[in-house]
């Protein structure tokens, strides 16, 4: 990534580069219009996942033979525990016992290319006296030498693709009594910002997509929607840098709602010298844990470092330790289910729920469902998933009106 030095603020948004070249400027307005694109598909009506995939991997080999699989498939099953515990970081010996028997927990696999090798192969050039060499290494073709000395280190030609059988590792987990993290998941909108040599920027727009690209496959890697904002005129007069930096919530919120994230969180990364770079991240709302801080070796490390340490604050707060044999009995009151259709939506949602063992229909009637979960979590743990689900909203009533007092009640959303 260019230093941030390389950039000018412009209106304390956009950075372009002090290039004046075409090229340069062409590039860099092909790079915007892509944020745009992927953020017009993305981010407009956010709102809570479901998320495929869980207990599914990739990692990268050299050769597509059983021994290769075997010696692999352990990496593999600890990018699904990432995933479904929800913390980046858990107990070795834990996470060694488990990845020992990852081959009992495979469901299918298949080898297949590695995109990244064929890319690379395309992107090799000859240079005389250095022969074949990656055109994404900087290379003096006058004097023929490489002017940078790290060379591109190859990808693996090929990737090993796992599907974990989700009933057995969710047994597993909770015989060790670890969490679970189900499908239903926050989708979160990051405004974060750079400071380095005096300049500083909000991630997002057309500035940085090697750092944007990283958000996007730490976003894959965790199995939580991270987006960023698109940081156009609408932004720009809404939210600006010293707002993220003075941490003044309420532009933040007001410039965030057009995009109608479950979350919203502000960081911070500055570079305090040639060797250290801090961050920080707070998520916001009332209900917000502690800010985080912490010191890293380098810009994309402490991107790194901060929001996996963010993302196991989300983990710890939606994350269930389950259990099988818990039966908790949990009284619903859906009002505005008037039709058939609507009927088989609320039953579908509920029981698709992964809290969720036993759904029972104890009453309809006058436009209102009465339903009874068991659950294998608590109370508290399903008005969470609900509140992430935006199928239903909460709704105040009179409890002297219904027979249970100790029932929740939800109006069916449109």
């Amino acid at each position: 990534m260019p230093a941030l030095a390389n950039y000018r603020v412009c209106d304390a948004i956009y950075l372009t580069c002090t290039s004046s070249t075409h090229s340069v400027h062409h590039m860099n307005r092909l790079f915007y219009l892509f944020s745009l694109l992927w953020c017009g598909l993305f981010c407009s009506g956010l709102q809570a996942a479901t998320i495929e995939g869980l207990y599914e991997a990739e990692v990268p080999v050299e050769r597509q033979t059983d021994r290769e699989r075997d010696r692999v498939l352990p990496l593999a099953f600890q990018q699904v525990l990432i995933k479904v515990v929800g913390q980046h970081q858990l107990d070795p010996d834990v996470v060694k016992r488990l990845s020992r028997n990852a081959s009992r927990f495979t469901q299918q696999f298949r080898f297949q290319e590695n995109p990244e090798w064929r890319e690379y192969q395309d992107s090799l050039i000859v240079v005389p006296s250095l022969g074949w060499i990656s055109s994404k290494q900087t290379v003096d073709l006058k004097s023929e030498q490489l002017e940078q000395q790290v060379p591109v280190v190859p990808p693996a030609p090929y990737l090993l693709w796992v599907r974990f059988d989700e009933s057995m590792v969710n047994q597993a987990l909770m015989a060790e009594s670890l969490p679970i993290w189900g499908k239903e998941r926050p989708a979160m909108l990051l405004w974060f910002v750079i400071e380095q040599q005096g300049e500083r920027a909000i991630l997002g727009g057309d500035f940085s997509l090697e750092l944007q690209a990283q958000v996007k496959a730490l976003s894959q890697q965790r199995g939580i929607p991270l987006w960023l904002p698109l940081l156009d005129l609408e932004d720009q007069k809404k939210v600006s840098v010293g707002d993220l930096r003075g941490g003044f919530e309420r532009p933040v919120l007001d410039a965030s709602k057009r995009y109608r994230p479950d979350r919203v969180a502000v960081g911070r990364l500055q570079q305090i010298n040639e060797a250290m770079w801090r961050v920080r991240w707070q998520l916001l709302g009332d209900d917000a844990p502690s800010a985080i801080y912490r010191d890293s070796s380098g810009l994309m490390v402490g991107l790194d470092e901060g929001l996996n340490l963010l993302l196991d604050q989300l983990g710890l707060r939606f994350a269930q330790h389950l259990d099988v044999d818990q039966k908790n009995k949990i009284v619903l009151w859906i009002h505005g289910v008037t039709d058939l259709a609507a009927y088989a939506r609320v039953s579908e949602y509920l029981i698709g729920l992964d809290i969720v063992k036993r759904l029972h229909i104890k009453e309809v009637s006058a436009g209102l469902l009465l339903v009874e979960l068991e659950a294998l979590g608590d109370v508290g743990a399903v008005e969470r998933l609900l509140a992430l689900g935006r199928q239903l909203q909460p709704v105040a009533h009179d409890s002297e009106a219904f027979e249970y007092k100790d029932e929740l009640h939800y109006q069916l959303r449109p």
